[in-house]
């Protein structure tokens, strides 16, 4: 199971940081204050913070592997340069990490660049690049 997914507008269900159910939500209430409920073991956390990507931090510190975060970054060309210069990745379709991180809605699969060899783009989406520049200090992705 992925560790989180958006199921509504800043309504998120993922793993329960006490009991590791399923059964976790985090939601978020007009005056910034987040909290995460687990349905299986009661936990109930409360918390106000700036914004969502704060949030989505304290309660599912980075929730993608070492090599999706090389991956990311060598989508926006982050791995040899200072700034964002491109957003696309081609691999296959079915690409295991691809699809985890469109999943969790930080990618997504752009259909039309489908190539003769089975080949997709994947893109960052913009809560993507912007979660992505939350966990990396001091790089500044909004070119896109």
């Amino acid at each position: 199971m992925k560790t989180y997914e958006i199921i509504a507008h800043h309504v998120i269900r993922g793993k329960c940081n006490k009991c590791d159910g399923i059964k976790s939500y985090m939601t978020c209430e007009e005056n910034g204050i987040y909290q995460l409920s687990c349905k299986s073991c009661g936990l109930n956390i409360s918390a106000k913070f700036e914004n969502w990507y704060e949030a989505m931090n304290y309660f599912w510190p980075y929730p993608f592997s070492d090599t999706q975060k090389r991956l990311m970054l060598h989508c926006l060309g982050l791995d040899y340069s200072d700034h964002a210069y491109r957003n696309y990745y081609e691999t296959y379709d079915d690409d295991y990490c691809w699809s985890y991180l469109v999943n969790l809605g930080f990618a997504y699969r752009s259909f039309e660049t489908v190539s003769k060899d089975g080949l997709n783009h994947f893109k960052i989406t913009k809560c993507g690049q912007e979660f992505l520049q939350s966990q990396l200090l001091n790089t500044n992705l909004s070119a896109f």
